[in-house]
């Protein structure tokens, strides 16, 4: 669980897609309406259908 108080914006979604493809794994959060979409070289720890948080806050 992330501390609020550390983040401009928190989400709360579910992962629905993970899939292995050129260039590394994507990984797709559903969050209400949105869809955050992640790329990474490696599988993230994730299962389908978890749901997971995810923080945001500006750069720098």
């Amino acid at each position: 669980e992330l501390d609020p108080s550390e983040w401009e914006l928190l989400m709360r979604g579910y992962v629905y897609l993970k899939r292995r493809g050129e260039g590394g794994w994507r990984t797709l959060i559903s969050i209400g309406g949105l869809i955050l979409r992640l790329q990474t070289p490696y599988e993230v720890g994730f299962r389908l259908m978890e749901r997971v948080c995810v923080g945001a806050r500006p750069a720098g």
